[in-house]
């Protein structure tokens, strides 16, 4: 949350527990909740961190999950788009005993063909020079509009949507994704 050197710390201070602990617990949402625990009592409480963290088995295509405040991400199947649950308060905002309330492993299973995109909410909250939002719909359509369903092509169809709406409107966020295939 926020920008600038302070978020910097605490970004590098939750990819470092993240790396300790991912190798060591094998449930998202108890790896979140260590995080968490110490975010919150090691940083200033304007500060807070959300992540998508999930752990995929490659030959079933399960995912294992649990979301800390961040965006929901979304399946393209058949195409139509579905939004994965997600829930969750974002990491350092309160105590462990509320966090664990709301943060819960989650477990999906991709199908063959399916993509999974995932995407900070720069997308979504990326203005127009009207000050209007790029929205979750206008990410559903750069996602049916990709010319395949290659995640390269998708993250590019997104990209390239973004920039046509934004024109030169200024971005206040960061516009980060990712996108996989189960499958060929």
């Amino acid at each position: 949350s926020g920008h600038g050197v302070g978020s910097g710390l605490v970004m590098a201070m939750t990819r470092t527990i993240l790396h300790i602990f991912c190798k060591k617990e094998k449930s998202p949402a108890r790896v979140c909740a260590v995080i968490n625990d110490y975010l919150f009592h090691n940083t200033a409480s304007n500060f807070f961190v959300t992540m998508f963290y999930g752990m995929l088995e490659i030959k079933t295509g399960k995912i294992t999950y649990a979301n800390a405040g961040h965006n929901q991400g979304v399946i393209y199947r058949d195409n139509k788009s579905m939004v994965m649950p997600a829930g969750g308060i974002g990491l350092g905002a309160v105590e462990n005993e509320t966090f664990e309330n709301f943060t819960k492993d989650e477990v999906i299973t991709l199908k063959d063909q399916d993509v999974l995109i995932h995407a900070t909410d720069g997308i979504e909250e990326a203005m127009d020079d009207s000050r209007e939002e790029f929205g979750r719909e206008r990410l559903y359509q750069a996602i049916r509009k990709a010319p395949s369903k290659n995640p390269q092509d998708i993250i590019e169809s997104i990209n390239k949507s973004v920039k046509r709406f934004s024109g030169k409107a200024p971005q206040l966020d960061d516009i980060t994704m990712f996108a996989l295939k189960k499958g060929k």
